[in-house]
């Protein structure tokens, strides 16, 4: 058997943080979550009511009769969008506008 020596370091008291650095506010500012896929995600099976038709997880959730596994995409986001955006916060894309212009001879369909 061995034995430690060991003794305690002095108390000292902990460094008080400031408001902006508690835990669980995040510095008070909203950030966006990346888009992303998660591959391999249970999905589960709807009726033609649009009802599941059984469980996804738990007892009872049975793969190709009550879920299925396939890619799910999971859109860009807003974290916290009760705050503002940090005021550095940069556009890192925007999407276009992709309606198509009418054609000048009034027809609807462009020749260009």
């Amino acid at each position: 058997m061995s034995v430690l020596d060991y003794t305690q370091p002095p108390a000292e008291p902990r460094p008080t943080a400031d408001a902006s650095s508690d835990s669980g506010t995040g510095g008070g500012y909203g950030t966006w979550r990346r888009a992303s896929w998660t591959e391999n995600t249970r999905i589960g099976i709807r009726d033609e009511n649009g009802n599941l038709v059984g469980p996804v997880y738990k007892d009872g959730a049975i793969e190709g009769v009550t879920y299925t596994r396939g890619s799910v995409f999971r859109p860009r986001a807003r974290v916290r969008p009760d705050l503002p955006l940090r005021p550095d916060t940069r556009t890192i894309y925007r999407l276009r506008d992709t309606t198509p212009s009418p054609a000048a001879d009034g027809t609807g369909t462009s020749t260009s």
